[in-house]
């Protein structure tokens, strides 16, 4: 008999090497979509101040987030048989995952992401996305599914691995919480969203679903609001915090101020914390406040799953208010 979990995490499973310079530079530019970019000079070397190697991945740190929590998790992967599958391996162990869904590719290279690490903690990625990069119905249709929740990731094809794996678990009657990639919102319509119970999304990933200027703060909330038939929206906006949207109703819940390490893994930390909220049935507000600590507990240190709470008593509660009902 398959072995009953409280949620399966779906999506990406990667090794990550966080490299940390004060002498990265910072550089604001219009000619770039958020505005700001890490550079250096061609030809030139840089002294790294810092240096960080583990698993890291939607699926990894979310399964491992939420059984860290205390709930029953597994993950639905793909991984090579080259050294670095044991660091993601270790790491699931560590954390008490269930990985008799993950996926070994023989002759694969694991999926890796080089982390550059600025001093005030912004990062960009280089990612080599391995076999995890085309996660599809086929990847899952005979894992182990015997749960009720699903947190899915970037599966990594496009919108077109998104829809048969989203209709397929709605099949089975399994609740979906949707933390998509950019590439995944190309050519999402907006009603198929109803499909998803829950969708996180930072600010970046809203804007390109609704195809606003993420300056446009207000113009994006509007959008969820009328537009967005997910049954309930997340939006993270870092340290401006996050908004809840769900039947018009759309709640604020401010962050917490903390010195950075990285922002790697804060997005699975957040979504996780919320979700381990809904799965214990504490409510909205309790399952925001948990996804606020949980983030920031994370961003405290270096490394996706270094920060990850046990008991989300830990912190000052963050504020929260509803924006409209």
């Amino acid at each position: 008999m398959n072995r009953k979990f409280d949620c399966v995490s779906i999506g990406s499973a990667t090794v990550d090497i966080i490299l940390k310079s004060k002498e990265f530079k910072i550089i604001k530019n219009k000619d770039f979509e958020t505005g700001t970019a890490i550079c250096e000079m061609y030809g030139s070397k840089v002294n790294v101040d810092n240096l960080y190697v583990g698993s890291g991945g939607g699926a990894t740190n979310s399964s491992c987030s939420l059984s860290n929590l205390g709930l029953k998790t597994s993950c639905i992967s793909v991984i090579g048989d080259d050294v670095f599958s044991d660091l993601v391996v270790d790491d699931l162990v560590k954390f008490g995952v269930n990985y008799d869904n993950l996926i070994i590719e023989k002759g694969e290279k694991t999926a890796i992401s080089t982390i550059l690490t600025a001093k005030d903690g912004g990062r960009t990625v280089l990612i080599y996305r391995g076999p995890c990069s085309d996660i599809s119905l086929k990847s899952i249709n005979n894992k182990n599914l015997n749960t009720k929740w699903v947190y899915l990731t970037n599966l990594g094809g496009g919108s077109k691995n998104v829809h048969e794996v989203i209709s397929f678990l709605k099949q089975k009657n399994i609740k979906i919480f949707w933390n998509p990639g950019l590439n995944e919102l190309e050519e999402i319509n907006t009603k198929f969203l109803k499909n998803v119970d829950i969708l996180n999304l930072n600010m970046e990933e809203a804007g390109k679903l609704s195809g606003l200027e993420m300056i446009d703060p207000k113009g994006i909330l509007k959008f969820f609001v009328s537009k967005v038939s997910a049954k309930v929206s997340l939006i993270t906006m870092g340290e401006k915090g996050a908004f809840y949207i769900a039947e018009k109703k759309v709640i604020h819940v401010s962050s917490l101020k903390t010195k950075v390490g990285s922002t790697l893994g804060a997005g699975d930390a957040f979504g996780s914390g919320f979700l381990y909220g809904i799965v214990k049935t504490l409510g909205i507000e309790k399952s925001l406040e948990y996804a606020v600590k949980n983030s920031v507990s994370v961003i405290q240190k270096t490394g996706a799953k270094e920060g990850f709470l046990k008991k989300l008593d830990a912190f000052p509660t963050p504020t929260i208010r509803k924006i409209s009902n």
